[in-house]
């Protein structure tokens, strides 16, 4: 999950600072990806345990998001961001349907 981040800011580094589009291309791609798996998450269920989330991990992901919202919306990329924001969402949502300990949570009957 770090070299992830780490090749995301990477990609913001060289598309803003240096002026590199190809760097914004990739980005772009990469992001609206995320985008389209983070919704699709929204039909799926828990099912096998996860790996649970440090919290340093934790941390850095939503330092991370926020961040990459910020940016996108700084440069003008307000759709990209607004979605980006959504599917972020729906990733929260889906882990939350987790424990602690990575297993999935166990509905309560009605």
């Amino acid at each position: 999950m770090l070299f992830i981040v780490a090749a995301q800011w990477g990609l913001v580094f060289g598309w803003k600072a240096i002026g590199m589009p190809a760097a914004g291309n990739v980005l772009q791609f990469w992001l609206w990806f995320e985008v389209a798996a983070g919704v699709s998450l929204l039909f799926t269920k828990p099912r096998a345990p996860i790996a649970p989330k440090s919290r340093l991990r934790s941390f850095v992901a939503r330092v991370s998001t926020l961040a990459m919202i910020a940016a996108l919306a700084w440069f003008a990329h307000f759709v990209l961001a607004a979605f980006y924001a959504i599917a972020q969402a729906c990733i929260a949502a889906h882990y939350a349907q987790y424990g602690a300990d990575g297993l999935p949570l166990e509905k309560e009957a009605a």
